[in-house]
């Protein structure tokens, strides 16, 4: 149940799932219109999310903490997303994923959130903000990171969920209300018969006036 919420997919819990409605009753989620799952308040969705990405944030190797990610003024976001291709392409197959005693392991599409989020977390490390927003019912999630006085915008997606012309249109809609020209659309391709040359991939679009780079993985 949990795991739609945080990866911000439709639910494949029926809503007369016992589990579903016990997870309501507790007050931990609510269900919209559309009977999309969405946590219950602001402090849940931060706290949730937070104890999982610390926990990852502990798993994670101690290199990554030197990384230059920033001249003082701009983020180099950029940077930051090869640097996690190069982690990513290293790690992802090592991950604890399968451990019964590790807390992100209950999770399966929210996963892969779940790891960006504590990578950027690990490096930025509090100089900057990082919020993470669902986008309930398109199966992404939107990490915002907020550093001296810019957003940065990352949206986070499963190949199986992503099309190519709604992200571009709803990233550019997003940038255009937060006054940004720049967004990063990272996209996870869980398909084993796949090499990672053909995972690992980086393409710049311009569209409607914004500058989007599309971040396989």
């Amino acid at each position: 149940v949990m795991d739609s919420v945080f990866a911000s997919t439709i639910s494949y819990v029926s809503s007369n799932d016992d589990d579903r409605k016990y997870c309501i009753d507790l007050g931990l989620v609510t269900s919209n219109e559309k009977n999309i799952l969405r946590p219950a308040n602001a402090i849940y969705r931060e706290v949730l999310v937070r104890n999982i990405t610390d926990e990852i944030q502990n798993v994670l190797a101690k290199t990554i903490d030197e990384f230059p990610w920033s001249d003082g003024k701009i983020l180099f976001v950029s940077d930051l997303l090869k640097e996690f291709q190069n982690f990513w392409r290293k790690g992802a197959l090592s991950f604890p994923k399968h451990n019964k005693n590790f807390i992100a392991s209950a999770y399966d599409e929210a996963l892969y959130s779940f790891i960006l989020e504590a990578f950027l977390q690990r490096i930025i490390n509090g100089k900057g903000t990082i919020l993470r927003q669902f986008a309930e019912g398109r199966g992404s999630v939107d990490i915002g990171i907020t550093y001296q006085k810019r957003e940065y915008i990352i949206e986070v997606k499963l190949k199986e969920y992503y099309s190519k012309r709604k992200s571009l249109e709803q990233l550019a809609g997003y940038l255009d209300s937060a006054g940004e020209n720049e967004a990063w659309s990272v996209i996870f391709d869980r398909d084993r018969s796949k090499t990672w040359e053909d995972k690992i991939t980086w393409n710049t679009t311009e569209f409607k006036g914004k500058t989007i780079h599309i971040v396989g993985c």
